[in-house]
């Protein structure tokens, strides 16, 4: 039997996708995007994406090489659909132990690309694969601190997401803050509250950083940023941080 190729295997995922489409479905989840970002929704919920990714996996397991597995990734990914673009990061996941350090400059093309242009795309992407990926390779955390200079949101917004998971045990800190407080100034919304999303998980293990953070910084941090950072504090401490972070 002739060996399924990345080309014919996600054609076979698409077909799949929209034979299992929900209008209905597709409505209610379109709520949770902005109006004015094209994202094309067929309406499957997770657990049909997810059972979508296990067919297809076990199409190819124990078959396909790594770069062939990279190579199909990117043929889904690059699709208009959402769920072709979470069923990607879904099929990637079983490849977790094998991916090499630089899998990295490949997201970063999809990211620039566009072919992760949306909030949940890009959080998937980075919390399955990029997470596991620093974790492995902690030498490749200094390139994040670039991807925070990035003139694309969707890179910016990824350097901070990829660390979440990092910072809710803990470590390193010292980059975490760093790389905030370098996006400080960003005005886009969809930087300013993942932003708040790491300071709050930064300060899981050391809230008294958190704390000495905010005041320092105080009006400088985006409303929304330090509503997101506080929210573990008790409602004492949050009504005290947010009239303190007020202060030119």
């Amino acid at each position: 039997m002739k060996k399924i190729t990345p080309q014919q295997l996600a054609e076979k995922t698409i077909t799949l996708l929209k034979e299992s489409a929900n209008p209905d479905e597709a409505k209610t989840q379109r709520r949770f995007f902005k109006s004015k970002e094209k994202i094309e929704i067929l309406g499957l919920n997770a657990d049909q994406q997810q059972s979508v990714g296990k067919f297809i996996y076990k199409q190819i397991c124990n078959i396909w090489s790594i770069d062939e597995a990279i190579d199909f990734v990117e043929l889904l990914i690059s699709q208009p659909e959402l769920e072709a673009k979470l069923v990607s990061i879904i099929f990637l996941k079983n490849y977790i132990n094998d991916l090499r350090p630089d899998i990295q400059n490949r997201i970063k093309k999809w990211l620039l690309c566009n072919y992760c242009n949306n909030w949940e795309i890009v959080d998937s992407l980075c919390l399955s694969i990029m997470a596991s990926l620093i974790n492995k390779y902690p030498e490749i955390i200094p390139e994040l601190l670039d991807w925070s200079k990035s003139a694309n949101l969707w890179v910016r917004r990824a350097s901070i997401v990829s660390l979440v998971k990092l910072a809710g045990h803990g470590e390193k800190l010292d980059v975490v803050y760093s790389l905030i407080e370098q996006l400080l100034s960003d005005t886009n919304d969809l930087i300013q509250k993942p932003n708040g999303w790491l300071l709050r998980e930064a300060g899981k293990k050391d809230p008294e950083r958190l704390e000495q953070f905010l005041l320092k910084h105080n009006s400088a941090i985006p409303r929304v940023t330090v509503r997101y950072a506080i929210e573990r504090f008790p409602e004492n401490k949050r009504k005290w941080l947010l009239l303190e972070t007020k202060r030119i």
